[in-house]
Formats: structure tokens, C-alpha cells, sequence
């Protein structure tokens, strides 16, 4: 990406960004855990039985 002319990187990431949000492109979330759950999150993520993100909560 570095020899990549900035404004193709910018226009990818606004295709990318359009996919998304028409529904086109998504990532399924299996679940999500506060970050004080960071060791059940971690071993969560790294089981082979997983069919979505794992992803962390703030707040």
C-alpha cells in the first residue's frame, strides 16, 4: 500500500465503505465481552468452532 497513490487508497476504502453499509458486505459478530473479560474473550476467539468476530464493549 505504500506505492499506491493515496487516492486510490482512499477511493477503495469508500467502495469498501458503501458495501457496508448497503448490506453487501458484513462480518457477523458472535459475541461481545466488556474489556475486564479480556481472557474469555481472547480464548473465545481463538476457538476453531467460531462463526463471527469476537469483539470488545467499552463503557
Amino acid at each position: 500500500m505504500q506505492s499506491t497513490p493515496r487516492e486510490s487508497v482512499a477511493e477503495t476504502f469508500r467502495e469498501i465503505a458503501g458495501l457496508v453499509a448497503d448490506g453487501t458486505l458484513a462480518a457477523p459478530v458472535e459475541a461481545t465481552y466488556a474489556l475486564s473479560d479480556h481472557r474469555a474473550a481472547i480464548a473465545h476467539a481463538t476457538r476453531n468452532d467460531r462463526n463471527g468476530k469476537v469483539l470488545f464493549r467499552f463503557g
